[in-house]
């Protein structure tokens, strides 16, 4: 009966190791205020895509890392009275569709709690654009004002398992003035509105393996995978009305230009932040390489199964101890000799024949459990098949435990 016990305990803890896992706020390590240094991967367009599905090796360890060559992601902490639950403001660069620049200088402002980490709002930095070189007109000028577009936008929920799906859809509108003498606009008003659609998904779960950029063996962790998949159709507004392609032609831009783009995310428990990145952008393919791989380990949990497993072990131990000494007269009048003493492993009741009547009567519970579990949750996991049969076992035991226990 001790290897019974010891086979219990260390399937119990085997199966919470290999099964796909749960990914918590507390298992990622990013704390607000704190930004993370990547590796820009120079050559991305050689990585292969990741697969999906349970179970996957995404082997990156070859991957060219060059470790001068870094980007940090900003998390910086800050608030906004506009939207009081913001606790990250984050100065960024956001793509512009024009050709006079390419990026405009923006605030981000985000929310991270125990339920996710949403984006909430951007707000361009005011700017004024001269137009001279694209009109012709000499105060010709287009003059964003900085107004704060408000949305939310989920960028993690939490818990995340493989599987679970989100959408986010949002429109981002920035408001600008325009003055341009050929078409008779003087300062009137419109808006460069982006509708964004975010597909998310947990994609897959296995082992990621990393180069080691320091030297010494390959890295490997294992990862959810985290698929992003975001389209955005951009509209123009001006005076209130869409505005005419003879206005939107000069800057070879049209209504209703759509852009769509993937990104693959690794999730690493223990990490800071993703532990790598890569995406698919129509401007070409990016990724980044979070420099500090070093795990903080978190606190052990057990899922549903562990929980329910401990406890009936904890259970049987409870029932045994009640039952030992009356097992142990009950033998004395059969002439068998049991150790007298405390609590003692090697001298748990067990009675051969009782055990298996009692085995018949679990396999029934167990089967009813199996039903229970379908009609609840619409599906049976690898970990039920692996975990009812330990249930099984254990709720077997005890019932042979009673059963000897009401026969004395």
């Amino acid at each position: 009966m001790k290897t019974f016990t010891a086979l219990l305990f260390t399937a119990l803890f085997a199966f919470q190791a290999q099964a796909q896992f749960t990914f918590f706020r507390s298992d990622w390590k990013k704390v607000v205020g704190d930004g993370s240094v990547y590796y820009d991967i120079p050559n991305p367009g050689s990585l292969p895509v990741p697969a999906t599905g349970p179970n996957q090796i995404w082997d990156y360890s070859t991957m060219a890392v060059q470790p001068g060559q870094t980007l940090t992601v900003p998390f910086d902490a800050g608030t906004l009275p506009a939207l009081p639950d913001v606790n990250i403001v984050n100065d960024i660069q956001l793509s512009s569709p024009l050709p006079v620049v390419p990026f405009f200088p923006a605030k981000e402002y985000a929310v991270l709690d125990n339920t996710g980490w949403r984006e909430r709002g951007t707000a361009l930095n005011p700017i004024t654009l001269p137009l001279a070189g694209i009109t012709g007109g000499a105060n010709d000028a287009l003059n964003f004002t900085g107004n704060l577009s408000t949305y939310e936008q989920i960028k993690r929920q939490f818990p995340l398992q493989f599987g679970d799906t989100w959408n986010s859809s949002f429109v981002r509108a920035d408001n600008f003035l325009v003055t341009i003498a050929a078409f008779g606009l003087n300062n009137v008003p419109g808006s460069f509105n982006q509708d964004i659609t975010d597909d998310y998904q947990v994609a897959g779960w296995g082992t990621l393996r990393l180069p080691n950029v320091g030297g010494g063996p390959v890295v490997e962790h294992e990862a959810l995978l985290l698929k992003r998949t975001s389209t955005t159709t951009r509209t123009y507004l001006l005076g209130g009305a869409p505005a005419p392609s003879a206005f939107l032609a000069p800057f070879g831009l049209s209504q209703g230009q759509m852009t769509t783009f993937t990104t693959y995310i690794f999730l690493v428990k223990g990490l800071e932040d993703r532990a790598l990145e890569i995406g698919y952008y129509p401007a070409g393919p990016s990724a980044i390489l979070l420099q500090n791989q070093t795990v903080i380990a978190a606190v052990p949990t057990m899922s549903e199964w562990g929980l329910f497993l401990f406890a009936l072990i904890v259970l049987t131990l409870g029932l045994v101890f009640i039952a030992q000494p009356q097992y142990r007269m009950a033998m004395a009048g059969t002439g068998t000799v049991v150790p007298v003493g405390k609590f003692n492993l090697s001298a748990l009741p067990f009675d051969k024949p009782v055990f298996l009547q009692a085995l018949q009567y679990a396999v029934g519970i167990g089967l009813a459990g199996f039903v229970f579990i379908y009609v609840g949750w619409g599906k049976i996991e690898a970990a039920d098949v692996l975990c009812m049969p330990l249930a099984m076992l254990l709720v077997a035991y005890q019932l042979h435990v009673v059963m000897l226990y009401k026969n004395e």
